[in-house]
């Protein structure tokens, strides 16, 4: 907020990644600017961190329930997944090499699958113990089911 007063109007073109700290730099100084662009470091790394650390304990779960193999359920001497940690790793450090175009694309696509995986499993365990019940049968289901899963085709 206090950029949007500070900064000129007729500049918006130069509002891209990292000018919140150059409007930090008009309104307080370098050193707020810096300190801006610290924090976003710091914020940036512990978002990072977390994020992959509560990936690896996931695969670490289901590893542990049989879901995966159990070597990736295995935890190191500080109670860490090791090797959890470093299939997530792998699974980041290719992801850096697409665009984030690409990235998007990709999670929107697994985002597909998991809905028809859903889907799938809905249709192919009608009688499974559900919190609700659908008030229809199978066909029923699948017709109500069919725009969404064509959707999720095209996309």
């Amino acid at each position: 907020l206090a950029g949007t007063g500070i900064g000129d109007p007729s500049d918006i073109h130069k509002w891209k990644e990292g000018y919140y700290s150059v409007l930090g730099d008009q309104v307080g100084g370098r050193w707020l600017g810096i300190m801006i662009l610290l924090a976003a470091v710091a914020s940036s790394i512990g978002l990072f961190l977390a994020e992959m650390s509560s990936d690896s304990f996931q695969l670490q779960g289901m590893a542990s329930d049989g879901q995966l193999p159990a070597i990736f359920a295995r935890r190191s001497r500080h109670g860490t997944p090791t090797l959890a940690i470093l299939l997530s790793a792998s699974g980041i450090v290719t992801l850096v090499t697409f665009s984030f175009i690409e990235v998007v694309e990709l999670l929107n696509f697994m985002y597909c699958l998991a809905e028809l995986l859903e889907f799938g499993a809905f249709l192919t365990y009608p009688d499974a113990p559900r919190p609700f019940r659908v008030p229809l049968n199978t066909w029923g289901s699948a017709l109500m089911l069919l725009p969404a899963t064509l959707l999720l085709a095209f996309l």
